[in-house]
């Protein structure tokens, strides 16, 4: 397969623009480091953040995680756990479909996709976890138009 691969290295302090699109970083808490992406073009943005816990769900300390998710298109989501499976294993460093549900209504995303599932969970537990997910957003949603089912494509 052919190809011209490069690499950039990213800075968490300044946006970098690379082919039209602007790129933000965020520093996220994982052991190795993990980073958090807002990719933007035009008016539409995307958002991934895999590989991160939010232990502390303080406003403090979740305002820089608010602005820099704050009215994206899309969040690509880490979801790794359970809500019991999240504090059995809060050092693993992994979210769950909950957490990423209450950053995206208080950020105003406008969609949520839910990925990084644990690798032993069945089509049954996800399908389980998806439902209470679904039933949670409708809960703490309060009429915001978040989406739980993706629709559009990238521009």
């Amino acid at each position: 397969m052919l190809a011209d691969i490069r690499f950039k290295k990213l800075s968490t302090t300044k946006q970098e623009k690379l082919h039209g699109f602007s790129v933000d970083a965020l520093k996220l808490v994982h052991p190795g480091d993990s980073f958090g992406y807002r990719i933007s073009r035009g008016s539409v943005t995307l958002v991934y953040a895999s590989d991160a816990s939010y232990n502390n769900p303080t406003p403090r300390h979740m305002k820089k995680y608010y602005e820099f998710f704050k009215d994206a298109d899309t969040l690509i989501f880490d979801a790794d756990f359970g809500l019991i499976e999240s504090f059995e294993k809060s050092d693993w460093r992994h979210s769950t479909s909950f957490i990423g549900v209450d950053i995206a209504v208080n950020a105003g995303v406008k969609r949520l996709v839910l990925f990084h599932h644990d690798h032993l969970s069945d089509d049954n537990r996800l399908s389980e976890l998806f439902e209470r997910t679904k039933s949670y957003l409708d809960h703490v949603s309060s009429g915001r138009t978040l989406r739980s089912h993706p629709r559009s494509r990238w521009p």
